[in-house]
């Protein structure tokens, strides 16, 4: 707004009286606040167009600072960061960036550090860890995973330069899907299906029912057969393997 950003990629190619050559960035990265699925894909893919737009093509692209709220707008929520409504919410939020092009996401914060007193006290609820409650002259514990924690972890799967093989925009309905090809020694594929119903204005009660998916993986060459581990972050699973299905027909389905 303030026309900085665009100075700076102005400048990108510029010779730098220091060094003698172009490229003076290296990366570009922001942060953005409060913002659900739908939003966060738009204005990352407005960056990206305006890196683009300066010749920046093959500028890394990353979201440096985000999470479902901020630490004051939990604050004034009853949820938590084993809320459906924050789970479901972050997870669309790393879709969005995935699916829009973006090169790396880093949720903040990390643990639940003490609120300062100006906000009431307490803790900051968009901590991804739950820490021992503090007392005078001992270290941070960290006692526990949030849902949220987990959440992510899936989509570690596909950070680390794993290539993507599918990023589906969800912004209509906040329905996600992401699939990459795992880097891990296992091989195989990583398929995210994120969906953010607390977004979706027509879904008052969100798991109010459930929802059959069929999921084709015909064009990644997958056989016939194969097995497919289904894991899931919801109210009644915290990340861990709850069926193991079959591929048939080119398609996994489950409900």
């Amino acid at each position: 707004r303030g026309g900085w950003a665009q100075k700076v990629l102005a400048a990108h190619y510029s010779k730098h009286p220091l060094h003698g050559r172009g490229e003076l960035v290296d990366s570009w990265s922001y942060h953005t606040y409060n913002s659900g699925g739908a939003a966060v894909h738009r204005a990352a893919r407005t960056v990206r167009a305006s890196l683009n737009a300066s010749g920046a093509e093959t500028m890394p692209l990353y979201i440096t600072e985000f999470n479902a709220w901020s630490h004051r707008e939990f604050k004034r929520r009853a949820d938590t960061m084993d809320s459906p409504a924050a789970f479901a919410r972050l997870g669309a939020q790393l879709a969005a960036a995935f699916a829009a092009g973006v090169d790396g996401a880093f949720v903040f914060r990390l643990t639940q550090t003490a609120l300062p007193q100006r906000d009431g006290g307490g803790v900051k609820k968009n901590g991804l860890l739950r820490l021992r409650p503090p007392s005078p002259r001992t270290a941070d514990v960290v006692v526990g995973a949030t849902r949220a924690f987990h959440v992510l972890k899936f989509f570690s799967a596909c950070a680390d330069g794993a290539p993507l093989l599918d990023a589906r925009d969800g912004s209509a309905l906040n329905r996600w899907v992401i699939a990459c090809r795992r880097q891990d020694s296992a091989g195989g594929f990583a398929v995210l299906l994120v969906h953010a119903c607390e977004d979706d204005p027509r879904q008052r009660r969100c798991g109010a029912r459930s929802h059959e998916v069929a999921l084709d993986v015909s064009a990644w060459g997958v056989r016939d057969g194969a097995a497919a581990l289904l894991a899931e972050v919801s109210a009644l699973a915290a990340g861990n393997v709850d069926q193991v299905l079959a591929v048939r027909g080119g398609v996994v389905r489950w409900a």
